[in-house]
């Protein structure tokens, strides 16, 4: 998907790009959601469709994946978050170089400026995408929530003593947990880990350890109300 393409076409036919409520695939402007968002992206992702991918919590991409915002080669600007989120997720200079250019970057270069989590070929995209979704999948749901929305606050600035002391309701939520007590416990006294899909304390009670697969996310409370998201963005 390239959104690139297709809002400048529309603009100049005269014809007006209506902005979504929480933007471009629900993501570019939705600021609440502490579900992991894994983009995996084979292909070209310009314009609109890099600024999805830079609001997922992780990018797999394909070998043959490019990645650019070229909006100011057309006399309009990334304005889905792109410029916001690049100079946030690699060092400004790479940031800016790319921001004022439009310059198409390469999968493998994009890892290397640390905006892509892994490089795979475009055959084993989606597997290792959920291979990435599996291992978040054996955290627990809490905790994982938790740490999402205390990352994404502290980018908005303050020291890192202000960050820790700041309301955090994903944090209040799992420190009040049973899991929080007992998932400790349980390492400590070598006991079963927690299985994907149930909560820890679901986990011991069973004592069994439920193995990882695809089909085990599609139930279970991970599934209803955590799982991670495989957000495919293709050429």
């Amino acid at each position: 998907m390239c959104t690139f393409t297709i809002i400048p076409k529309i603009q100049a036919a005269g014809g007006e790009v209506a902005a979504a409520p929480k933007g471009f695939a629900g993501l570019t402007a939705r600021y609440d959601n502490f579900k992991p968002v894994i983009a995996a992206v084979n292909g070209v992702a310009m314009g609109g469709g890099f600024e999805i991918a830079l609001a997922c919590d992780l990018i797999i991409a394909s070998g043959n994946a490019v990645f650019a915002l070229p909006e100011p080669t057309v006399g309009t600007a990334a304005l889905a978050g792109g410029m916001q989120r690049l100079p946030q997720q690699i060092p400004l200079k790479h940031a800016m170089g790319m921001l004022l250019t439009g310059r198409r970057v390469s999968a493998r270069e994009g890892r290397e400026l640390g905006f892509v989590n892994e490089v795979v070929p475009p055959d084993e995209l989606m597997s290792a995408a959920r291979r990435w979704a599996e291992e978040i999948a054996m955290c627990a749901p809490l905790s994982v929530r938790a740490t999402k929305q205390c990352a994404m606050d502290s980018l908005e600035g303050g020291s890192i003593a202000e960050n820790m002391s700041r309301r955090c309701d994903q944090r209040t939520a799992m420190l009040k947990s049973e899991d929080y007590a007992e998932g400790p416990r349980a390492f400590a006294e070598k006991r079963l880990s927690p299985s994907p899909g149930i909560s820890i304390c679901e986990a011991l009670e069973n004592s069994a350890m439920v193995r990882s697969s695809i089909g085990q996310f599609s139930s279970g409370s991970w599934a209803n109300e955590f799982a991670p998201i495989c957000t495919e963005i293709p050429a």
